[in-house]
């Protein structure tokens, strides 16, 4: 099993300051590099990933609450122009990129 870390970036959106400090402590708690007040972004194994989406699907449930996190590849990580020189403590790891690519029919439709 590949058990590699990836690059995740995490942000969110509510209207209560609490929530907020909370989901705060949880990225610093991740090891995850602010970007904003309400983006993160780190590395993190998939172990680890799962349990974030957990804590953040308990601490956002209400209508106004939302939050999104996404997996960036090496190369989408390595190409984003904003705040590169903010994340040098972000942890870089020599390795592969694995792309899952879905296989192609080879009967036409």
């Amino acid at each position: 099993m590949n058990n590699n870390p990836v690059t995740i970036f995490i942000s969110w959106e509510t209207r209560n300051w609490r929530h907020t400090k909370k989901a705060i402590s949880i990225c610093k708690d991740f090891g995850l590099e602010s970007l904003t007040k309400q983006s993160y972004i780190g590395k993190l194994y998939t172990k680890e990933r799962y349990q974030l989406e957990e804590l953040f699907n308990i601490l956002f449930q209400k209508k106004t609450d939302t939050f999104f996190m996404f997996a960036l590849c090496q190369s989408c990580y390595n190409m984003a122009g904003t705040s590169i020189g903010k994340l040098t403590k972000v942890n870089t790891f020599q390795s592969f990129e694995m792309v899952q690519v879905e296989p192609v029919s080879s009967k036409n439709p």
